[in-house]
């Protein structure tokens, strides 16, 4: 979705680019960064073009996380409660 002055927009939909159960996803650089999955599965860090919707790549087994952008760093709060 894309917020404009009296309306949103929406940009893509569909549930196979990301579906992010366990946290919001994070915009760096023309890109959207979340969790993909259910968290009984285990969840998959999954890149996407923010503006296609299309993934650019994923990375399996790597588990349920809150992602965190602060001055151009990222990092990943775990269910574990440790931050990386």
């Amino acid at each position: 979705m894309r917020a404009k002055k009296d309306s949103i927009e929406e940009i893509w939909s569909n549930d196979s680019s990301l579906s992010s159960h366990y946290n919001t996803p994070v915009v760096r650089d023309g890109f959207l960064y979340g969790i993909d999955g259910r968290q009984e599965e285990g969840g998959q860090l999954r890149c996407v073009e923010w503006k296609t919707g299309k993934v650019r790549w994923t990375k399996e087994n790597f588990g349920c996380a809150s992602l965190l952008l602060a001055d151009g760093q990222s990092s990943r709060w775990t269910e574990d409660g440790d931050l990386c």
